[in-house]
């Protein structure tokens, strides 16, 4: 074979190869991970903090559930709810986090809840806040239907499942107005017009009522069921 044939017989061989590498290259990189996602709905105004509030509770997200919430946030039971007699008064940020920690995951002393189902409106329309002093560019109010449904594992005794109907009432403030928690700034978070915190949540589901399970079933309120797991 003449030289200059060996030659380009040569610079076809490395072409080939050096083609072969990239395309391999491509295909590893095109198949490797990929990030997931989130897949949460944002806090980026008072109906996705709300949504983001039955998202952390579907998904028993605790990292995200505890930043929802402004310092002075406060749950108020329902009235002639007769389990906030023993409650921490006001039930504020700290009870709420360490009693949804409890379901969610579970601790040393209490089980994680085997099952939770939540569900909100689809469509959750903001609403002036009535409260005096509390302006409608930095504070909002949404009213939505609940249906929760726990499954409480009974250990070595049979499960039980609680539901809890009716409503519940959230008032929002946004975040520059909001009272960052100390646990929030130390990881960044500032005052942000973008964001929206829940600052208050009125129980409203003392009346709701049972539907058909296959186990038994008691019907309790918000407030209660988070009693239990305090």
């Amino acid at each position: 074979m003449p030289r200059i044939c060996r030659i380009y017989s040569a610079l076809a061989t490395l072409i080939a190869l050096a083609t072969m590498l990239a395309l391999a290259g491509c295909f590893a990189r095109s198949t490797g991970p990929k990030p997931v996602p989130d897949s949460a709905p944002s806090s980026n105004s008072p109906a996705g903090a709300v949504q983001r509030f039955e998202y952390c509770w579907q998904s028993r997200d605790v990292h995200r559930y505890s930043a929802l919430f402004a310092q002075d946030y406060v749950l108020v039971p329902a009235a002639g709810d007769s389990s906030a007699n023993s409650a921490p008064h006001p039930w504020g940020r700290d009870p709420e986090l360490q009693a949804t920690s409890h379901m969610f995951v579970g601790d040393s002393t209490h089980a994680a809840l085997a099952k939770i189902t939540l569900f909100f409106d689809r469509t959750l329309l903001p609403l002036s806040d009535p409260r005096p002093g509390h302006a409608n560019r930095w504070h909002q109010a949404i009213r939505t239907h609940v249906v929760l449904d726990v499954v409480i594992d009974g250990g070595l005794g049979p499960a039980e499942t609680k539901q809890v109907q009716g409503f519940a009432l959230f008032y929002l403030v946004r975040g520059d107005s909001a009272q960052i928690p100390p646990a929030l700034a130390a990881q960044g978070f500032k005052p942000d017009s973008t964001r929206w915190y829940i600052d208050r949540m009125e129980d409203e589901t003392l009346t709701g009522s049972g539907g058909l399970h296959a186990l038994p079933t008691q019907t309790s309120t918000w407030f209660s069921l988070l009693m239990l797991y305090l």
